[in-house]
């Protein structure tokens, strides 16, 4: 066991377990969650270019100018579909672009328990590019998942 593996057990033993005996708090916990621990930097040549247009919330993490590349990924977040975001895991999504030097995009997927079922459900075509989401598997760990988009 590594030592920051050993760091998140203990704190989530001894800090988050007990809490979560009293019930689940979903306002606090997004508190607590709701900005990055080190916040992301976009490195020069680099860009975050938010993504409003409903359905396909989010952000793209792309070159800044010029071509882009040609693999895209799609990241889904972790926090078991109830707290975190996008900008909380732009640290990770920036790393990701950078050193896979492909585009990016987080999607802000719909939180329960304000949302009971994911969009994906009720979706009727394929959120981004031409490849079916259901034919690319998951990678990642918890709730989070990695998946290339042909574009």
């Amino acid at each position: 066991m590594s030592w920051q593996n050993f760091v998140v057990s203990t704190f989530l033993k001894y800090r988050m377990k007990p809490l979560s005996k009293r019930g689940l708090d979903v306002a606090k916990a997004r508190a607590a969650t709701a900005k990055p621990a080190v916040p992301a930097r976009v490195p020069p040549g680099w860009r975050l270019r938010p993504s409003l247009a409903a359905p396909l919330k989010g952000e793209w993490i792309e070159p800044d100018g010029g071509s882009m590349p040609a693999r895209t990924l799609l990241y889904l977040h972790g926090g078991g579909y109830f707290f975190c975001s996008p900008e909380t895991h732009r640290p990770i999504t920036v790393a990701l672009a950078t050193q896979a030097e492909a585009r990016v995009f987080s999607l802000d997927y719909r939180l329960a328990p304000e949302h009971r079922f994911r969009l994906r459900s009720r979706m009727r075509s394929p959120p981004i590019g031409r490849c079916s989401p259901t034919a690319l598997p998951p990678v990642g760990s918890s709730s989070a998942a990695i998946r290339p988009v042909a574009g």
